[in-house]
Order: structure tokens, then sequence, then C-alpha cells
């Protein structure tokens, strides 16, 4: 878990983890930009001391679907956190994926939180958002 530094931008989202139970999660989310701390795309953290799981592989292929005021990214293979398993994550607040639009994605663990990688016109999406937020990051990109 890195928490904040410089390029990656704080936005407020709610997110919840759900299977064969929901489990919603306080989280630090960031929209972390390319070129900044060693990100090489641009994609959105989401970090917490709770996001340890206990697969064994480290990223995840997943369909990301647009709903009203966010997207659920739907994991081709399950998280694993005990006896949990979550196949399904909903992240209420940043509107980047439109109402019914179906993409490809990626889920990444990385210590002490999860990435979500989008394709290229989400992305672009993100830095929009990140560029209002954060303009100076963008001034001599």
């Amino acid at each position: 878990m890195t928490g904040p530094c410089r390029g990656k931008v704080p936005v407020e989202v709610d997110v919840t983890f759900y299977d064969n139970h929901s489990w919603k999660v306080k989280v630090d989310a960031y929209i972390h930009v390319k070129g900044y701390a060693l990100a090489r795309i641009t994609h959105l953290d989401l970090e917490s001391e709770e996001l340890e799981f206990d697969n064994e592989e480290k990223g995840y292929g997943a369909i990301i679907v647009g709903k009203e005021n966010g997207f659920v990214a739907v994991l081709r293979e399950p998280l694993i956190k005990g006896n949990h398993r979550y196949t399904k994550i909903r992240v209420s607040g940043l509107d980047v994926v439109k109402k019914g639009e179906r993409i490809g994605g990626y889920l990444g663990l990385k210590e002490g939180g999860i990435f979500i990688g989008f394709k290229k016109e989400v992305i672009q999406r993100l830095e929009e958002i990140a560029r209002k937020l954060e303009p100076d990051l963008f001034e001599n990109k």
C-alpha cells in the first residue's frame, strides 16, 4: 500500500465485493496517472489494509460493466479471503464506464490493495477526471 503521492489523484468511491456474501470496504482510492510513482499506464488504485487476499496469482482478467454512477468488475477467477470467494467488485462514485457498456479489463493484486486496469477509452476518461482535479500533473505532458 503506497498511499498518497504525486501522480495519485484521490477520488471518493464506495467499494463492495460480492459472491457468497457481500463485503463493503472503506478504501483510499486514487487515479494513478501514467508516468508517476512507477505507473506504466493510468489505472485505478484501491488501497486498504483489509485488501489482502489469499490468491497465489497476482493478476486476473475481468469484464467491466458500466452501471449507474459506477461500474462492476466481474472477475474471471475469484479473489479468496479466508472462507470467502469474491467474483464481483462494485465501484460507485466514479463514472468512467458508460451505463450498459461492457469492456475487458484487468485486476491486479498488490500489497495492501488492488488496481484495476481499463481499455484506452476508459483510461482517457480517468485522465480527464484527474486533469480536472489536479491540472498541474498534465502541464508538461
